[in-house]
């Protein structure tokens, strides 16, 4: 009686595996394609890096967290489609899609 129960399992820990490779290659994808003017499909990636990671509850690492608007979430590629500066010992992020403002802190 457990057979279905731990094939399912594993089904549900193996995909959360491939989202976890899929991420990075989302973002690289999502990059190409603002850069290529099509942010349509830059769009459409972005979103589905949030939706993986919602739905596997996959943490995001700093680095590709800090590289999506918490707003639109769109790609953000320092000045492109957004202004980056340092101001009173905080990093200011600012998307030039949604004009919302993320605020950084430094130690």
């Amino acid at each position: 009686m457990k057979w279905p129960i731990e094939a399912k399992l594993l089904r549900k820990i193996q995909a959360k595996k491939e989202a976890k490779l899929l991420i990075p290659e989302l973002l690289k994808k999502s990059k190409a394609a603002y850069k290529n003017s099509n942010r349509r499909l830059s769009k459409v990636f972005s979103k589905k890096i949030k939706y993986l990671h919602m739905k596997y509850k996959i943490p995001l690492p700093r680095e590709i967290k800090r590289q999506l608007c918490k707003n639109c979430f769109s790609v953000l590629i320092p000045s492109i489609n957004c202004r980056v500066r340092i101001n009173k010992g905080r990093m200011v992020v600012y998307c030039m899609e949604c004009k919302k403002t993320t605020r950084i802190g430094f130690k």
